[in-house]
């Protein structure tokens, strides 16, 4: 019997809480030598990393809530390049609409330089106000599906990082401490 039966056995037996992982029981079976591996049969995932090549190929682009001292809750548009995984800015607005999203973009390609596209979930925001003011200046703009965030995993990832990080802050109480403190974080981030 190959790993996956002997896991089902020992479930039944068992129960699903007490058992070590399918790939465990594989990796005790060829070290005692009851099974040889064999590569080449190994699964091909269907599934593919998609990444760009170069630094400013694409930015993904994306917001998450935050709150202050005094209770207001308020957004923090976040960008990541594809590539590098730099962070060409931060930016704490009260709304994530896209005069706020293209200051924010704007302000970062100030510094890193316009990105061939974006890449943003499908907030109207991204979708349609910031894809018309930059696409103007010849960036291209791409979206995934909707309620598919896997597909902005890189700047959905740096989310937790950014969040991680504010935690252990002391809690702005405004928007430029808020923002004082992004500065700060981005600075630490990319260097």
């Amino acid at each position: 019997a190959g790993a996956a039966t002997i896991w089902t056995h020992l479930a039944d037996k068992l129960g699903e809480d007490q058992l070590p992982s399918e790939a465990t029981i594989w990796r005790i079976l060829c070290r005692r030598g009851f099974i040889t591996p064999q590569p080449e049969k190994a699964p091909k995932h269907a599934h593919r990393t998609i990444t760009t090549d170069r630094a400013n190929e694409c930015w993904q682009i994306d917001d998450i809530k935050w709150e202050l001292l005094d209770g207001p809750e308020v957004k923090i548009i976040t960008m990541v390049d594809d590539c590098t995984r730099v962070c060409p800015g931060l930016k704490a607005v009260e709304s994530a609409d896209g005069e706020a999203a293209f200051a924010a973009f704007s302000t970062g390609a100030d510094q890193w330089g316009w990105p061939a596209r974006f890449l943003s979930d499908n907030a109207k925001a991204y979708k349609i106000s910031l894809a018309a003011a930059v696409g103007v200046l010849g960036v291209d703009h791409r979206h995934g599906r909707p309620y598919h965030p896997q597909t902005q995993g890189k700047v959905e990832r740096f989310h937790q990082t950014l969040q991680k990080w504010l935690k252990a802050q002391p809690q702005a109480a405004s928007l430029e401490e808020l923002q004082t403190q992004l500065d700060e974080f981005v600075d630490y981030y990319n260097n």
